[in-house]
């Protein structure tokens, strides 16, 4: 099995400038014009930290696009309908049962109207969906929001993002009927921990997908081997990039001692 060419230029597209010199040298100036340089590390230190915390936002980036891509490619029985990231409208009506009601599991069968956004500081609130897959046949729309799962969240944060998986099946029916114009008996929320870390406490369990999993969850022979494909080449790209950058770190510090 290969690499898709587009997937492979999207993973090169996420590593071009990490490496880059240039790049660097606008990130030490960004640095020393605020006044935030950290007085722990030397130049070299601070540049292999640098491209470690970038690498880890990249590769979270680089799964949406790869899951969306591989669906597309590995689920012929599901459609990937197109949303924007801030197009998911969260309702008043929303928010209140989310907040009041989410210890009751049962009231993810609720289905509310789509349509009116509850304001936050002017501003409509929305909510960011990555992946949303259609099964034709069966008729269930499925809300997906993809992490690394490397690490786990705090309660606050869990707090937050269960609420919101609420919010959005309350809502989701609504919106594929409304907005989409598809025939929805079924709506479903899920969470995909690619790295196989639980990221909620186990009364929530049933929202999250394990990135081992994702070929009996989507039905699909070869899913989660194309992703392993490109996540093994936009791994092998970084080290061959980073393992430089070690050398000429080295060096310096060979050349001082």
């Amino acid at each position: 099995m290969e690499l898709d060419p587009k997937i492979k230029q999207f993973c090169d597209k996420k590593l071009q400038d990490l490496f880059s010199e240039k790049y660097w040298q606008k990130q030490i100036e960004k640095k020393e014009k605020i006044g935030n340089t950290d007085h722990l590390y030397t130049k070299e230190d601070a540049r292999m930290a640098f491209v470690c915390h970038s690498v880890t936002i990249r590769n979270g980036q680089l799964i949406d696009e790869l899951y969306t891509r591989a669906v597309k490619v590995c689920c012929p029985h599901l459609e990937v309908i197109k949303i924007g990231k801030k197009e998911f409208k969260i309702s008043p009506e929303a928010v209140t049962i989310a907040a009041t009601s989410q210890s009751d599991k049962n009231i993810l069968g609720n289905n509310l109207p789509y349509g009116r956004a509850v304001k936050v500081k002017g501003k409509d609130k929305t909510a960011q969906i990555d992946l949303l897959t259609y099964d034709r046949k069966e008729k269930i729309l499925s809300a997906y929001e993809i992490k690394r799962g490397g690490g786990q969240h705090d309660s606050g944060k869990q707090e937050s993002i269960v609420q919101t998986f609420f919010q959005i099946n309350f809502l989701l029916k609504s919106y594929g009927e409304k907005v989409k114009k598809l025939k929805v008996k079924k709506a479903k929320t899920y969470v995909i921990s690619d790295m196989n870390r639980n990221l909620f406490s186990p009364e929530f369990k049933y929202f999250q997908v394990f990135g081992r999993d994702i070929n009996k969850h989507f039905k699909s022979k070869t899913l989660r081997q194309n992703i392993d494909l490109a996540n093994k080449y936009f791994t092998e790209s970084f080290r061959k990039g980073f393992l430089k950058i070690k050398k000429k770190a080295f060096e310096l510090l060979t050349n001082e001692l």
